[in-house]
């Protein structure tokens, strides 16, 4: 009789279908549960970092405007177009190390100082449709969405807030924040030798630069910038 047909070889084979198919679909079941265990943790650590640096990225900016806001509120600061007041706002440049430009704005919505790191002086520039001297003028301190800046060109952050005399609002003091200020708070939210922390707006476009952006480019994912494409 050959074993492949005794009884023997079919109690064995029953045997090891009643073992391995249980350990097999253990197994299987182990595995799932563990990768979806290892998921949620991820997930977690995840959500713990970005609730951090969001969290970071307030204060910093919190930070920002509160220094925009002492500029309005200092008597050195006036709305006449005055040498010393571009002074001031020079040394405040120097002083903050951030901003990329200082100004200021009148009630008649033209600029009365304009300071940057090549450039101290009255631009006149109409401030009228820019949401930044209207959210000011109103008496409301204002944060910025990206924009371009028409001064430099570069991408930017607009910071505003009131001056103020005697109760009464008398002008605006705003001034612009590079994205790439912004991408420097960023540094410490990086993980391991690629990982990256951006900064994304509502519409899901990136707000603060990329240090892939060459690479981006070669492979004809953007243009120019990596913010805002």
């Amino acid at each position: 009789m050959r074993f492949t047909s005794s009884l023997r070889f079919k109690l064995l084979l029953t045997f090891l279908a009643l073992t391995i198919i249980p350990l097999a679909v253990l197994g299987v079941v182990s595995y799932n549960q563990s990768q979806k265990t290892l998921r949620a943790e991820v997930s977690e650590t995840l959500s713990e970092i970005s609730s951090g640096q969001k969290a970071l990225i307030e204060n910093w900016l919190d930070a920002r405007m509160k220094e925009v806001a002492v500029l309005a509120s200092m008597p050195a600061i006036t709305t006449e177009e005055d040498p010393a007041v571009w002074a001031t706002l020079q040394q405040a440049l120097l002083e903050y190390g951030y901003f990329e430009t200082l100004s200021v704005g009148n009630d008649q919505a033209r600029s009365t100082a304009d300071v940057g790191a090549t450039f101290a002086e009255s631009r006149k520039i109409d401030l009228s449709q820019r949401e930044y001297y209207q959210k000011a003028i109103k008496g409301e301190r204002f944060i910025s969405d990206v924009l371009v800046s028409k001064a430099t060109g570069n991408l930017v952050i607009m910071l505003s807030a009131p001056i103020k005399r005697d109760g009464e609002i008398v002008g605006v003091m705003f001034g612009s924040l590079p994205t790439t200020a912004l991408a420097q708070a960023l540094e410490s939210a990086q993980l391991g030798e690629t990982g990256e922390a951006y900064l994304v707006n509502k519409q899901g476009l990136l707000m603060t630069p990329s240090r892939f952006t060459d690479e981006l480019k070669k492979e004809g994912l953007i243009k120019e910038h990596a913010e805002l494409e």
